[in-house]
């Protein structure tokens, strides 16, 4: 099956299952996937989604972004506004979640104590963690805000809602 030049952004927070999934459409022959090429502060971010399309025109498109890098990074103060632009200009929006905050917040501190966050290789680790309860509710907190914010920003932008625990498919 051939796909039709196209382009999508995922919208999603970290630890959520957007790599995988990102990965998995990047190896289609007829899919790039620029995962988080916003990260960075850049001059003009449309600038820089529509220069990827423009060297990557005969593929479908897209790449993942999270709301604070939007923000913070690109010092996009209406996020929704932007994301609606965007959609009415053919960029497909696909948002991503975790329902459950907890194992979120676990999967992050894991991540970070044992220094893996992409890894898919198969060999069996196990990352034995500490976790400090006062820094687990804080960052439960933070996650659930920012799960209210995706919320507010998406509610009038169309979109593909996906979770993890409900998407995800061995």
């Amino acid at each position: 099956m051939t796909l039709l030049p196209g382009k999508f952004v995922l919208f999603a927070q970290g630890r959520t299952g957007s790599t995988l999934l990102g990965d998995l459409l990047d190896q289609h022959p007829d899919v790039y996937f620029g995962h988080e090429i916003l990260a960075e502060p850049v001059r003009s971010p449309r600038a820089t989604i529509e220069r990827m399309r423009f060297r990557h025109a005969r593929h479908v498109v897209g790449f993942h972004v999270k709301i604070y890098q939007l923000t913070d990074e690109q010092k996009i103060t209406n996020v929704g506004g932007w994301l609606r632009n965007l959609n009415r200009c053919g960029w497909q929006v696909i948002s991503l979640r975790r329902e459950n905050v907890l194992r979120h917040v676990l999967s992050n501190i894991t991540a970070i104590e044992g220094k893996r966050y992409d890894d898919r290789s198969g060999a069996a680790a196990t990352v034995k963690v500490s976790v400090d309860v006062e820094n687990l509710l804080y960052w439960m907190g933070v996650r659930e805000q920012l799960a209210r914010d995706e919320v507010a920003v998406l509610a009038e932008v169309p979109h593909l809602p996906l979770t993890y625990e409900a998407d995800r498919q061995d």
